[in-house]
């Protein structure tokens, strides 16, 4: 299972550094168009959109296992250790189901936009809708091994052999 997740981490980190990469690209060229062109392309702005929505996509998943997201956890330090294990296992619960709930609606969505196309592309609507699905789906998948982690090992992080903390297996 941990080599599943590798190889899905490795896809996913790479699959966000293209859509990244080809972001600067695009505003780059968008900004360079917009100084030294009588006219920018239209279908820059785009593109930029399209581009941003699948880094995120990409990402959403490796950054629960890294626990990347903003934590506000003024009030949580000061709980005993077992508190705060129960939160965390409430709060990545809580996420889950919302996760859940909003991958199920977003193959809906992904169903229902057949056959139209983006304005100024030209692509199909699909290709912009399925990264809500790829990242709702990865943020279901990694929040439900996070869950399922912390009950299973009582901890919050796991500490490596060399003594990093921060990675949630």
């Amino acid at each position: 299972m941990n080599k599943l997740f590798h190889t899905l981490d490795q896809f996913l980190w790479l699959g966000s550094l293209l859509n990244l990469s080809l972001l600067v690209c695009v505003v780059l060229l968008q900004v360079f168009a917009r100084v030294a062109l009588p006219q920018a392309p239209a279908w820059t702005e785009e593109a930029s959109r399209f581009f941003f929505i699948w880094t995120v996509g990409f990402a959403a998943g490796p950054a629960v296992r890294e626990r990347a997201y903003v934590d506000v956890d003024s009030f949580t330090t000061h709980l005993p250790a077992k508190a705060q294990l129960y939160l965390a296992i409430l709060i990545d619960l809580l996420l889950f189901c919302f996760s859940a709930v909003m991958a199920y609606e977003a193959s809906k969505l992904f169903v229902n936009v057949a056959g139209q196309t983006s304005a100024a592309l030209l692509w199909p609507m699909r290709v912009f809708y399925a990264a809500i699905l790829l990242q709702t789906s990865m943020l279901t998948l990694y929040l439900a091994r996070s869950v399922a982690w912390m009950i299973r090992t009582g901890k919050m992080r796991r500490e490596e052999s060399t003594g990093k903390e921060g990675e949630v297996v």
